[in-house]
């Protein structure tokens, strides 16, 4: 076999080739070997194969050699202006497609049965019976809807919902079929009214977020109006809301501003809310209500709600509510605080009302004060008129009976509100009062105070000094009681007649009735059913509240 490898040692007879040079090599390095190869197959393929053709001919096939690498071949400046050419003409058509594309979606989702069909899509997650949306305009990235109304059946808890200047950004997926949705959406105004639904209502059944034919983050209104039924006693005015989806902790609402307005109350500034809408109840985390001065300035120190009701019509709910530094005045309300005024140190009770219902059934809040003040009733008047030099006109009241100048109970109902187990002292103990004063809906009072006082102001007084109440009187005070009636522009009181002026002086130890014959009384003179006790010659007698009370808890 032959090989190109040169020769170990010079062949004999050949000492001029070109083998001859240098000595002999008795081993070759890896490279020496592999280019003998390379030559050899370079000089099998210039040679070519020796091959037999079908008619017995021999030739030569020699193998084409072929370039490792093509090289480009020369552009012209027509070629390269053409190809310019081409590329703008694709990229015009892309772009007049693209736009062609985009009018024709925004012609669609503006046109009529785009938007029947989101009013149809939304009428079905919220059960609305009738949903217009009216002057929809859909851009890419954003929507805007002139008003949107929602109005439901007899059978729903809400009415009414509208929403003005509603605006949103969409993102732009949803022009090719996905989802409205975007950050947020919400409105400028609006007004929702609640109703009390009918026996077939069910309360509200929450659907996930996904099931939503709309996908914002958040849902919001700057400022709405709520009522709680045409005529009920509860309002929220000017209310900033959003409304999120929070997932396993379901909807969430949260409220800034506002006015939340009590039929009997003075309105007071929302100053923040946190609701939680779960499956079948209402989750209220927190409802904070700033107090609010006649100046029109909010102080510190509010009032909380906070508690929790089911979403069915008919069942009893119940709501916490607190207070610590907070005005007498604004949480008795304004026609009581006609008669008292005064500083809470702190007071808790209960807001009980029926779900479903337009009106509460009962606020009951326990208060203590340090610092009271009466006026406004005839009997202070009659005070100042006996004992002129010592400043009865309107009565402050700086210590208690029970280590606070002032404590008792609010109740209000849907007849009228009261002051119960109401006490006051002050003077240094020189004057006390106890009891109670109710105000109906028609502004007729009832009411019953127990009075204790120092038996000097009696023994000083010409036509007191040989009064009854001064010979029952064993440890230098006299006790007596007057009732309060009339109406909240004239009231009236039996002060004189208690104190022994205008008819025999009452023991203070008869027995006779408590708070609830109070109220009984109330209803009796507003169906006209009951005597005036302005009129009374001789009044009946009433006993302590508080003791009545705690009688009746235990």
């Amino acid at each position: 076999m032959s090989t190109n490898l040169p020769p170990r040692r010079d062949p004999a007879g050949d000492e001029d080739g070109p083998e001859s040079s240098g000595p002999p090599k008795d081993q070759y390095s890896l490279d020496e070997m592999m280019k003998a190869l390379r030559d050899k197959e370079r000089e099998k393929e210039e040679k070519g194969e020796v091959v037999t053709r079908a008619d017995g001919t021999v030739a030569r096939k020699i193998k084409r050699r072929h370039r490792r690498s093509k090289q480009p071949g020369k552009q012209t400046p027509e070629m390269a202006r053409k190809r310019i050419i081409v590329r703008v003409v694709l990229a015009a058509l892309f772009v007049l497609i693209l736009l062609l594309t985009g009018l024709f979606l925004i012609i669609h989702q503006n046109s009529k049965g785009y938007r029947d069909g989101l009013e149809e899509m939304a009428a079905s997650w919220t059960g609305a019976e009738e949903v217009t949306l009216g002057g929809l305009k859909r851009l890419p990235g954003s929507c805007a809807i002139n008003v949107a109304r929602f109005s439901w059946l007899g059978d729903s808890f809400v009415k009414e919902l509208q929403i003005n200047k509603v605006t949103g950004e969409v993102g732009f997926a949803a022009f090719f079929g996905a989802r409205p949705g975007g950050p947020q959406l919400g409105g400028r105004s609006g007004k929702m009214t609640l109703q009390n639904p009918s026996s077939a209502w069910e309360g509200i059944v929450l659907q996930d977020e996904d099931e939503f034919p709309f996908r914002f983050s958040q849902y919001f209104c700057e400022a709405l109006d709520v009522k709680f039924g045409e005529s009920g006693p509860v309002a929220l005015k000017d209310a900033s809301v959003i409304l999120s989806y929070e997932g396993l902790e379901g909807y969430q609402v949260t409220l800034d501003e506002g006015i939340l307005q009590v039929a009997g109350w003075n309105d007071f500034p929302v100053s923040s809310a946190l609701l939680r809408f779960r499956e079948g109840e209402i989750d209220i985390r927190r409802i904070s209500l700033e107090q609010i001065r006649s100046d029109g300035m909010t102080l510190g120190g509010g009032l909380d709600l906070r508690g929790k009701f089911p979403l069915k019509p008919g069942t009893q709910a119940r709501l916490e509510l607190e207070t610590e530094d907070f005005p007498l005045e604004l949480l008795v309300g304004e026609r009581l605080s006609r008669f008292i005024q005064g500083s809470l140190i702190k007071s808790e009770g209960e807001v009980v009302f029926t779900v479903g219902e337009d009106q509460l059934d009962e606020v009951r809040v326990d208060f203590e004060g340090k610092r009271a003040r009466m006026d406004g009733l005839p009997f202070l008047m009659n005070l100042d008129s006996l004992f002129p030099d010592q400043g009865f006109d309107v009565l402050e009241f700086e210590e208690g009976v029970s280590k606070a100048s002032l404590s008792g109970t609010l109740r209000v109902r849907p007849e009228g509100m009261a002051l119960e187990n109401l006490e006051l002292a002050g003077r240094k103990g020189q004057l006390q009062f106890e009891g109670g004063l109710i105000i109906g809906n028609d502004d007729r009072l009832q009411g019953v105070f127990d009075v204790t006082m120092n038996r000097v102001y009696l023994a000083s007084h010409p036509k007191l000094k040989d009064s009854p109440l001064l010979a029952n009187s064993s440890d230098g005070y006299v006790r007596f009681r007057f009732r309060v009636g009339g109406t909240l522009r004239k009231p009236t009181d039996t002060f004189l007649e208690a104190i022994g002026l205008n008819a025999a002086a009452l023991p203070g130890e008869t027995k006779g009735e408590d708070a609830e014959d109070l109220w009984d009384r109330l209803l009796d003179a507003q169906e006209g059913a009951g005597p005036s006790c302005g009129g009374e010659s001789k009044p009946e007698l009433i006993p302590n509240l508080r003791e009545l009370e705690e009688l009746r808890g235990q």
